[in-house]
């Protein structure tokens, strides 16, 4: 990180450029973790915690740290600002769209893109193996869906528009089915 980032971390803001895996999860856990407990400190009430804004910048990345950055954002105490910024693919859509309602930004000519889960045989080639990763995979789906449910309070048509194929969005589309609240 360097001193730029160091500086707009302390003052509230995480800028995600890159593919989100591990890293990035741990990235974002530590940045509203690091806002949670300094200030925490300074405030009397977690009400009065300062609000953190997330930029995206993404290509995507693992839909289970997707769904983990979502549910740290989501029990912020606080609001949490998601802007998008170039582009927010797949990973990056569902981080997007997990900001606080109200707090859901996409600059005008921003990409985003949404699909179903993608998942491969885990290098398995046995038939109980794979039937055992069909199934887990299976549930991630399923863990997906209830995610866009949630943060879009979406139809179960428009949530099978958002997992049956790569769908890309512009920004007004993106605020239409419920991913953003704002086109700057």
């Amino acid at each position: 990180m360097n001193e730029i980032e160091k500086d707009l971390w302390k003052s509230g803001s995480l800028y995600l450029r890159e593919e989100m895996w591990n890293d990035s999860t741990i990235l974002v856990a530590s940045f509203l973790d690091y806002h949670r407990n300094t200030f925490s400190l300074d405030y009397p009430t977690a009400t009065d915690l300062p609000a953190v804004s997330l930029t995206i910048d993404t290509n995507g990345g693992s839909t289970l740290g997707a769904l983990a950055i979502g549910a740290m954002i989501r029990s912020y105490p606080k609001p949490v600002k998601t802007v998008a910024l170039g582009r927010a693919f797949s990973a990056g859509a569902m981080i997007l769209a997990a900001g606080t309602p109200g707090h859901r930004y996409a600059y005008k000519w921003t990409e985003i893109m949404v699909h179903d889960f993608n998942y491969n045989t885990g290098g398995f080639k046995d038939s109980k193996h794979l039937a055992d990763w069909s199934k887990a995979q299976q549930a991630m789906v399923q863990h997906q869906r209830q995610f866009w449910k949630q943060m879009t309070n979406a139809s179960e048509q428009a949530i099978d528009l958002f997992t049956g194929r790569e769908l890309y969005l512009t920004a007004e589309e993106a605020k239409t089915c419920g991913i953003i609240d704002h086109v700057l």
